[in-house]
């Protein structure tokens, strides 16, 4: 298939396909003109259409019938005139992107092209595995708002992906050929998270030897994601706001004023509408992050996706493991079912990776695949008859069991895992997730 696509004009005014056409034959790309009761013929050989309404009114409808017509091909609308609302609800219904013009035709075609190479390759937002009704919904209203640059709310549970839909969010809209910047807030040292949000100049505090370029600044024209926005401080809200409200910040010791250019996106698992009654949260802050919410489904509303979600996070783990991929018996995905996973996708993670480590070190009792799921995996092993508890499900015990059982094997990795009865990679790879020297 070709990589830019042939283009097919719909109900185009003839001043602007005229000119369009001539532009797009030097650069090699076929352009079809027809008007809407032609346009059926050309959709089966047509790699992306391109439409333009003349009419202001019932471009929706209009929109959305094509899309019906069109089916698998992707679809990009062309208006003049177009609002916020009206975009959203084309972009739902199936349309790809939306432009508007006038525009500058290598702009058109390069986002015409990217649109169908897209097409043709998979879409970004398959990387969220499943196929429930809750997971196709948060796919339609990513694809939805996407190519919008309004500040987009994610909220859910720990673990439920929100980190994943706002780098997808990012992947689909045009902004992302730009960076797309991550701030975690929650982790970001109280004295210091102004600086690292907004950047400071030479000499702004002790310390501050030479400039220092902040998120907002290394997000320009990208997306910025504020993960744990409900952890600011009010002292920090109330600089966001002033942000979002007038779209320009200043560096720490500067009186400079920056314009910002990003996207926000922000995630949080907490309930901000209680932060903002109790008055954790700002109330006027809250209003302009929520101006699009996407809620993220925890994985207990999705146990239909439970299967392949597990397989394919399996695959993931194993090849990181450097390990074969093992199949997962009926028993415990039975018992998954039957969880109600309240750490979510992370916690299934946790526990598909025990599993991994189990099964290759021939320790992996299938008539308890409950045991996976607990805060500590007991298992026996043969050594003088004596059972032994390996804590792989908590870092701090796990690190305390591993440098017992070194200084007792005097640090020979080798002899350590001919003692614990795992393989030598499995058991680098869980020394390597722990610093001993401290």
């Amino acid at each position: 298939m070709k990589t830019t696509p042939r283009l097919l004009l719909i109900d185009v005014s003839s001043q602007y396909c005229e000119a369009f056409a001539n532009w797009a034959a030097e650069q090699g790309v076929e352009v079809v003109v027809c008007g809407p009761q032609t346009a059926a013929g050309y959709f089966r050989d047509t790699v992306l259409c391109v439409y333009q309404s003349a009419r202001r009114e019932g471009i929706v409808d209009y929109a959305c019938d094509l899309v019906s017509e069109t089916r698998s091909i992707p679809l990009v609308i062309l208006s003049p005139e177009i609002s916020i609302p009206e975009a959203a609800q084309i972009i739902e219904a199936g349309v790809r992107d939306v432009i508007r013009i006038p525009a500058a035709p290598e702009d058109v075609l390069a986002r015409a092209a990217a649109r169908a190479r897209r097409s043709l390759s998979g879409a970004p937002d398959k990387r969220l595995i499943g196929a429930s009704p809750a997971i196709e919904r948060v796919r339609r209203e990513l694809r939805a708002v996407s190519t919008l640059g309004s500040t987009v709310l994610i909220t859910g549970e720990t673990g439920t992906g929100k980190g994943l839909a706002a780098r997808l969010l990012h992947d689909l809209s045009p902004r992302r050929q730009r960076s797309f910047v991550h701030a975690d807030c929650s982790g970001l040292v109280g004295s210091l998270i102004e600086s690292e949000l907004f950047g400071h100049e030479r000499g702004a505090f002790t310390g501050a030897i030479a400039p220092h370029v902040g998120r907002f600044e290394a997000a320009a024209g990208g997306t910025l994601f504020l993960d744990e926005v409900g952890e600011l401080s009010l002292t920090l809200q109330a600089k966001l706001l002033r942000v979002l409200q007038d779209q320009v910040y200043e560096r720490v010791g500067s009186n400079r004023s920056r314009m910002m250019s990003a996207r926000i996106v922000a995630a949080t698992n907490r309930k901000l509408e209680l932060d903002v009654s109790a008055g954790r949260f700002r109330q006027d802050l809250f209003f302009r992050l929520n101006v699009i919410r996407i809620e993220m489904p925890p994985l207990r509303d999705r146990r239909e996706d439970l299967p392949s979600l597990a397989q394919i996070l399996l695959q993931r783990l194993a090849s990181r493991l450097r390990v074969g991929v093992p199949a997962l018996p009926q028993s415990f995905l039975g018992e998954f079912a039957r969880h109600d996973w309240p750490g979510n996708v992370r916690e299934l993670m946790n526990v598909l990776e025990r599993f991994l480590v189990q099964y290759h070190a021939g320790l992996l009792d299938i008539s308890l695949p409950n045991n996976l799921i607990g805060r500590t995996t007991h298992i026996s092993i043969a050594d003088n008859s004596k059972p032994r508890v390996f804590p792989w499900s908590d870092p701090v015990e796990e690190k305390r069991f591993l440098e017992a059982q070194l200084a007792a094997a005097g640090g020979n990795i080798s002899r350590l895992a001919r003692k614990l009865g795992i393989a030598r990679s499995t058991l680098r790879y869980r020394i390597s997730r722990h610093d001993f020297s401290r």
